[in-house]
């Protein structure tokens, strides 16, 4: 994928996120971010490096090998459809979980978890989720759908 294919999709991305003003868009070269302004929810961003595009929601990702796969995950990220399960030990966040609603529609079901190797394990363990409330799912389709 050549530069000006990653700006058109980074473009598209910045055209859907632009449509909700209480999000802030942080656009650059091979990446973007959609910054949420409620301390309980999470930043969406998307980047392309070596063929690989990544999305994270804070310091969980995913890789992804197409960009329509890329887009489906950003724009998900930005509805209360998701929630970060973000496990610290002291002050230190060591393992991301990205959770879905279960079955039940009652609680949480772990989908995918993203960690750091290194954390000072000793510390008392804490637990905080984040979930964005500002963009209904039905709300992020394409512009040009």
């Amino acid at each position: 994928m050549d530069s000006e294919e990653v700006e058109q999709v980074l473009s598209r991305i910045a055209e859907c996120v632009l449509r909700f003003p209480e999000l802030e868009c942080l656009k650059f070269v091979d990446r973007i971010v959609a910054v949420t302004p409620d301390r309980n929810g999470f930043d969406v961003g998307l980047d392309y490096q070596k063929g690989v595009w990544t999305v994270n929601y804070d310091g969980w990702h995913d890789h992804f090998n197409t960009p329509e796969d890329a887009e489906k995950c950003f724009q998900f990220g930005l509805t209360g459809a998701c929630r970060i399960k973000i496990e610290w030990r002291g002050k230190f966040p060591y393992r991301f979980t990205l959770q879905v609603p279960c079955r039940d529609g009652q609680s949480w079901c772990d989908e995918s978890a993203a960690g750091r190797f290194l954390y000072p394990y000793w510390r008392y363990r804490t637990v905080t989720f984040l979930q964005n409330q500002l963009v209904a799912p039905q709300a992020i389709s394409s512009p040009s759908a």
